[in-house]
């Protein structure tokens, strides 16, 4: 296919609501999903995308509603990161935050992010946001 810039898949979107994996991935993701792990995973794979094409765009995180921004769907070690860094009024800071570290650390080169919030309202419109960090 070619690299982004040549034919190829120009963007990545990463995890699709893993705020809510315990529930519609039980079998393979039995336990809540963490904000570490999703910040892990998030930055894993990016790198290897970069790695293959460092100008392909990447997305994330595609949560689900009001309570995966705030609180990542009441993650496990959310109150323990919130109490530990006060800063973080919400989870998106947080995950901010952690993916501009790992920007700046190995340099991801431009993560996007495209905030992809489903309404809690049937038949709403998806609402596209995007923030380059």
């Amino acid at each position: 296919l070619g690299d982004s810039q040549n034919g190829g898949i120009r963007g990545y979107s990463l995890d699709n609501e893993p705020g809510l994996w315990s529930s519609t991935h039980s079998l393979v993701h039995p336990e809540k999903t963490t904000c570490a792990e999703i910040v892990e995973k998030s930055v894993t794979m990016s790198k290897a995308v970069k790695d293959i094409d460092p100008n392909a765009e990447i997305f994330g995180p595609a949560l689900f509603g009001y309570g995966a921004f705030t609180n990542f769907a009441d993650a496990p070690d959310w109150k323990e990161i919130k109490n530990d860094n006060p800063e973080y009024k919400w989870f998106i800071d947080y995950y901010l935050d952690e993916m501009k570290k790992a920007e700046d650390e190995m340099l991801l080169k431009s993560y996007i992010l495209l905030f992809n919030i489903i309404s809690l309202f049937r038949g709403a419109k998806v609402v596209y946001v995007s923030i380059t960090i």
